[in-house]
């Protein structure tokens, strides 16, 4: 147990990792929405460009971060927002590689294996492309780093673990509370 504990203590920012977020992005970044799909993105590419409020849920916390990725001036804020979109898709496949490799160390090869298989997968691959998706895959980076804290707490408690749950909990209720639901058992 204290080797594994070692190992999971190596997955800071090592080589693999450093490669993923910008070949992800990049390989998103090709192939985005010059405007939008035909969903109901525009809605939410609108309420980030106002602050306004989307349908229920609404995506606060994503319509916050959109408003940033909205000044960025990239363009007009279909594209910043599809940017945003590839840009959250990278993250949360970086995330998944991380917690593949926290939950089996030693296990780089297959790693990216799954890393690859995720970010080709056609639901989250379509996800990448436009505003609407981003939704989707800041609810990957929240649950991923939501089960990596809870883990972390279950080998060894540690308080500023506790604190930072709880706020990467809160914000991912902030975010989408439905779909988040799934993080109460790490709360008992």
């Amino acid at each position: 147990d204290e080797e594994r504990e070692n190992k999971c203590q190596k997955l800071t920012l090592n080589q693999p990792f450093l490669g993923i977020v910008p070949f992800v992005f990049c390989f998103y970044l090709v192939s985005v929405f010059p405007t939008f799909n035909n969903n109901d993105f525009p809605e939410t590419i609108a309420a980030a460009k106002t602050l306004g409020i989307g349908h229920p849920p609404g995506y606060p916390f994503y319509s916050m971060l959109g408003k940033t990725f909205t000044l960025l001036q990239l363009g007009g804020p279909g594209i910043n927002l599809n940017i945003m979109a590839a840009f959250l898709a990278a993250l949360a496949v970086a995330a998944a590689y991380l917690i593949f490799l926290f939950l089996f160390p030693g296990a780089g090869a297959a790693s990216a294996a799954f890393t690859a298989a995720l970010s080709l997968a056609p639901a989250f691959f379509n996800a990448a492309l436009d505003a609407k998706g981003g939704v989707y895959s800041l609810n990957v980076i929240f649950l991923a780093a939501t089960l990596a804290l809870s883990a972390s707490l279950a080998r060894k408690f540690r308080g500023r673990d506790l604190y930072l749950l709880s706020f990467t909990a809160g914000l991912s209720l902030a975010h989408h509370w439905q779909s988040m639901a799934v993080i109460a058992p790490a709360a008992i």
